[in-house]
């Protein structure tokens, strides 16, 4: 965040959230006056839509607690199965279900289905659906992961 003092329309600081508790704090750092707060920039996985907001700090108005809120970028990641021998035209109806990790390999962490996971940390474990041999996930925050192919079930009748 950027706090300007509208004033000396001069930037009087700037401030970062922690990624993690989403809080930031400047105690005692800014003389009274009146700023304005703006969202300079934002983590990877949000939008930066949050709107500048105006705060007073004088005798009667020593803290700022302001709430800046965005939209997350969400997207899916669908995996499909394929064997080129099971899935040939003999063994149409065989069973093949492949289990999944997927890891967030983002530099910062991200917010899945509420809870924080860190670099390298599983953020879901998935099978694919028997008959179709796909499974999709959604709701994840934009990123990079790695998905990992970590059990195989194979049925030939």
């Amino acid at each position: 965040m950027t706090v300007v003092n509208t004033l000396w329309t001069a930037k009087a600081t700037t401030v970062t959230v922690d990624p993690t508790t989403l809080v930031a704090s400047l105690r005692n750092e800014l003389p009274y006056g009146e700023y304005e707060v703006v969202e300079a920039s934002t983590h990877e996985s949000y939008h930066k839509s949050a709107p500048t907001q105006r705060a007073t700090l004088d005798d009667a108005h020593r803290d700022m607690d302001l709430t800046f809120e965005n939209q997350v970028k969400r997207g899916s990641i669908e995996i499909k199965k394929h064997d080129a021998d099971i899935d040939s035209t003999t063994h149409k109806d065989a069973i093949l279900q492949a289990t999944y990790t997927i890891k967030n390999k983002s530099k910062n962490p991200v917010f899945v289905k509420g809870q924080w996971y860190a670099k390298d940390a599983v953020v879901a474990t998935v099978t694919t659906d028997a008959s179709s041999k796909t499974v999709k996930v959604d709701d994840l925050p934009v990123g990079t992961y790695l998905v990992e192919e970590t059990e195989l079930t194979i049925h030939i009748t």
